[in-house]
């Protein structure tokens, strides 16, 4: 099933069109990569989809637990309850909250309440946090501050549940490894794979090419606000991709 579909969106900032008719799709069960360097327009266009940047034209068709919405005409806390997680390259979580006010609070804004049986079951699923629980997110390492916003997806499942119990959310993770040490993004994508396993899809902005090949199932090329091409994962492993990621002829 063909989970998300985005047609002809265009997105502008200070009056630039920093997205020119981009055009992709996920399936449900995929983790596609959208790479480009910085300034690309990736973070543009997912902002896009998750309503937190108007969109100048086209569509963002996802398919929810209970039909499909246009996401481009919806308001952020709705894209949430149509079953999109949405984890940020700057600031993914609260710095002056703990870890599991932080839990509590997503819990709390999806309907959970109170839910120590679950916050047990995300313990389990995050050891990292497990140890945490009274540390302030914004002492947490990069690295942390990221797998800590990855439960949010799980909280997500949950509260989907109630609509669809055979429903599993879309995350839309903006750059998760800028920043980060190597071993860290090896933490990462072990948290990554453990969501992945639950069924969760992913939509992967990345400027790292060995981010991408590491996991990613396809991506798009995308470069000064338009996608170039699609991706195969034999393609993420070409070497002609990478000249065309940095611009150079092949």
């Amino acid at each position: 099933m063909m989970l998300l579909n985005i047609n002809d969106l265009t997105v502008m900032r200070a009056g630039l069109d920093v997205v020119r008719g981009a055009a992709l799709s996920v399936a449900a069960g995929e983790f596609v990569s959208l790479l480009g360097t910085n300034g690309a327009g990736k973070t543009s266009l997912t902002e896009a989809v998750v309503a937190l940047l108007p969109a100048a034209r086209g569509s963002a068709i996802f398919e929810g637990p209970t039909g499909p919405v246009d996401l481009l005409r919806s308001l952020p806390w709705a894209v949430v309850r149509n079953g999109i997680a949405y984890v940020p390259q700057e600031n993914p979580v609260f710095r002056e909250l703990t870890v599991r006010e932080y839990l509590q609070l997503n819990a709390d804004a999806l309907g959970l309440g109170p839910c120590r049986q679950v916050f047990d079951e995300l313990f389990e699923m995050f050891p990292q946090l497990a140890d945490r629980q009274r540390q302030l997110g914004g002492t947490l390492s990069g690295g942390e501050q990221r797998i800590l916003a990855l439960t949010r997806v799980v909280l997500l499942k949950k509260a989907i549940a109630g609509l669809n119990p055979k429903w599993v959310p879309l995350a839309i993770l903006d750059e998760p490894s800028h920043g980060l040490a190597p071993l860290m993004i090896d933490k990462v994508l072990a948290q990554i794979e453990i969501l992945r396993k639950l069924g969760v899809t992913f939509l992967c902005s990345e400027q790292q090419m060995a981010f991408a090949r590491n996991i990613a199932g396809r991506g798009y090329l995308m470069r000064s606000g338009q996608i170039l091409c699609e991706l195969s994962a034999s393609d993420l492993q070409s070497r002609n991709v990478e000249r065309m990621y940095f611009g150079l002829s092949t």
